[in-house]
């Protein structure tokens, strides 16, 4: 990746949240050891949460870009305890859920804490029998309000990494495609950031 790639829309997506430069760093480290398939080790998923339009759809939707298809879920984590739609974690690097999931099921939280904390459990192929399966990725979740879980307890929040996106970008101000205009234009810059972020995590 080119160092001196410029990104003038990316980095305009994190400062309009004004969370400051640790919030930034923080997420160039974990974006970019998750890239790496080394955060999975710190057994956490990760929660963005924050007002519609704040862009962490877009900034989730360029993170995914660089994983690729084959390494990447949409598991939602509400579905964890049916075996059909856990294997599909098998083979991921990062795994998305997105807002639609805080309006269903609340996280089985038993399972949700086996499955970040690297533990085996139940999964299965359609028409094949159940089997013992880990997800030895991230999980990310993407969403305007917390998480639904009836587990009020210290061993779930812990299993979490949350960052807050405050802001709503004024319409005015929003671009159409921003992640496809920053995949196209900016991708190297964003690359170099994701290598700088794995660095400091290092």
């Amino acid at each position: 990746p080119d160092p001196e790639g410029a990104t003038p829309r990316f980095e305009a997506l994190l400062a309009a949240q004004a969370n400051g430069a640790h919030w930034e760093r923080a997420l160039a480290q974990i974006e970019g050891a998750t890239l790496a398939r080394c955060f999975y080790l710190e057994q956490k998923a990760v929660l963005h949460y924050g007002d519609t339009n704040a862009g962490k759809g877009a900034f989730q939707r360029v993170m995914r870009k660089f994983y690729g298809p084959d390494e990447t879920s949409t598991v939602d984590l509400a579905k964890l305890g049916d075996p059909t739609i856990a294997v599909h974690l098998l083979h991921s690097k990062r795994n998305l859920t997105d807002e639609t999931s805080t309006k269903g099921d609340p996280i089985p939280d038993d399972i949700f804490k086996r499955a970040m904390g690297g533990e085996y459990f139940t999964m299965k192929y359609l028409y094949a029998n159940p089997f013992p399966g880990r997800f030895l990725g991230t999980a990310f979740y993407s969403v305007n309000d917390f998480p639904r879980t009836g587990d009020r307890g210290e061993a779930f929040w812990r299993r979490w990494v949350a960052f807050l996106w405050p802001n709503t970008i004024p319409v005015e101000d929003r671009v159409l495609d921003l992640d496809a205009f920053i995949w196209t234009e900016e991708r190297e810059g964003v690359l170099a950031w994701l290598f700088a972020g794995l660095g400091d995590y290092l």
